[in-house]
């Protein structure tokens, strides 16, 4: 009689379940994601096609926040695409909306504490995705904390110095943006 092994899934390695910022643009309104999600390209995935969004949302052991732009999609299209295709995965943690029409109550009645934002299409958008960016980076260096120093204080000092590696690196994009918002500031007051 031979042994028969159902599906398993590895366990979680470290940074699996990372916060993770996840931008759902299918019409591609982020022309030119380098300069205008800088400097958190490296870290922010785009996607513009259904399925491979589907590919993310699927991966075991996730904490993703999710931005979600549709510039012609009704409020009805959303909240059925919200229902049909997102809110069912536990990995999605947070969600960014944008799009021209809707009502937040609807929103927030199907979406719950996950919808952390709803904003209309504008040309503040990309700085606002950005923004989403930067807050999802700052989950991201508290995570690194948390298990640098659970990793410390249980006496491995090899993963301890990989999450502090990583906290150092996510800092260090925190304080590229700040340079980026002051730039942006300062040319907004002597135009």
């Amino acid at each position: 009689m031979a042994l028969q092994f159902g599906a398993v899934e590895p366990p979680p390695r470290p940074f699996d379940d990372q916060p993770t910022i996840i931008v759902y643009d299918r019409t591609r309104y982020i022309v030119n994601p380098n300069n205008d999600l800088a400097p958190f390209t490296a870290i922010t995935t785009i996607v513009n096609i259904y399925t491979n969004l589907a590919q993310q949302i699927n991966r075991p052991n996730r904490s993703l926040t999710m931005v979600m732009i549709f510039p012609y999609v009704n409020d009805a299209e959303v909240l059925t695409f919200l229902q049909n295709n997102i809110l069912q995965h536990p990995g999605v943690k947070f969600l960014h909306l944008f799009f021209n029409s809707g009502d937040a109550n609807n929103l927030t009645t199907l979406c719950g504490t996950r919808l952390r934002g709803y904003n209309p299409i504008t040309n503040r958008t990309t700085v606002q995705t950005r923004a989403v960016c930067a807050n999802t980076n700052d989950l991201n260096i508290d995570y690194c904390q948390k298990y640098h120093t659970q990793y410390y204080n249980s006496g491995d000092i090899g993963l301890a110095n990989l999450f502090a590696t990583q906290m150092s690196e996510r800092i260090n994009l925190q304080c590229q943006y700040i340079a980026i918002l002051r730039r942006e500031f300062e040319q907004q007051l002597f135009e």
